[in-house]
């Protein structure tokens, strides 16, 4: 009975009936050891990608004559697997070919930068707060295992919050890195719980929601729309984590899950 009043959405068809939302991609329900397997790899040269996201980074990657696009990752709730999904597209797209910068944008977590390995690295905190500047001798950003891909840390830089940010410094961050890549991925704090990711959307071309199955209330949906709506969002798409194997496109037939 408890579970029930929770109003959580268990399958990307339920959820995209209830939001009127596409579902962009999904992660199955994995054991921890193997999560956790999976988290390692991402920053290897031989990451364990899931199919979902392969998918995702071929579809919306289709069309090259977009030119440089910038996709914002951010979930609701709180942490519902969204630095692992946007690791995991990122990782995607850079196999098509294209040039990616993966952004760490989380001020409270910082989870892309230990996926990394990139603590004590210059980055977003250090650019914002104008200790370090873009530039033709400047490094903000740093190469990885994955050829096509690079990461920005969150930097060493301490006692600055985005809300103290000049919209002007935001949104020129997002200029100077779709100087050098063909798309950017920023992953930020949950948009329901912090303000972070509402000041980014007016600078991103799409932004990808994270929805729990195992833990978001379907009512913090809606807030969340809302959030990014108001926001000035130009396109809205879900990832729905903690999925059934069987019930979702690309998993029960997924060669890492096969493998693990």
């Amino acid at each position: 009975t408890v579970e029930a009043m929770k109003l959580r959405v268990y399958t990307s068809s339920q959820l995209t009936e209830l939001t009127g939302l596409p579902v962009l991609a999904s992660v199955p329900t994995l054991p921890k050891p193997q999560a956790r397997k999976l988290q390692r790899s991402l920053a290897s040269g031989r990451p364990a990608l899931l199919e979902s996201f392969r998918f995702m980074a071929f579809s919306m990657l289709a069309d090259v004559s977009e030119g440089p696009r910038s996709i914002l990752f951010t979930g609701v709730g709180g942490p519902v697997g969204c630095s692992t999904s946007a690791s995991q597209y990122a990782i995607a797209a850079a196999r098509t070919g294209a040039r990616v910068v993966l952004v760490d944008y989380d001020f409270q977590d910082s989870t892309l930068t230990l996926l990394f390995n990139m603590e004590g690295r210059a980055g977003v905190r250090d650019i914002l707060s104008r200790t370090m500047l873009p530039g033709e001798n400047t490094e903000i950003s740093y190469e990885t295992h994955q050829p096509n891909l690079r990461v920005v840390p969150i930097g060493l830089e301490s006692g600055i919050n985005v809300s103290d940010v000049p919209f002007q410094h935001l949104g020129g961050l997002i200029a100077n890195l779709t100087k050098e890549a063909d798309l950017v991925v920023i992953d930020a704090a949950p948009v329901d719980r912090i303000s972070d990711a509402s000041r980014l959307v007016p600078y991103v071309d799409e932004v990808c929601l994270v929805v729990s199955a195992a833990t978001t209330s379907y009512r913090h949906i809606p807030i969340a729309q809302e959030i990014l709506r108001r926001a000035g969002a130009k396109e809205v798409g879900l990832i729905l984590t903690g999925a059934n194997q069987q019930e979702e496109p690309f998993s029960s037939d997924n060669p890492f899950l096969a493998a693990s």
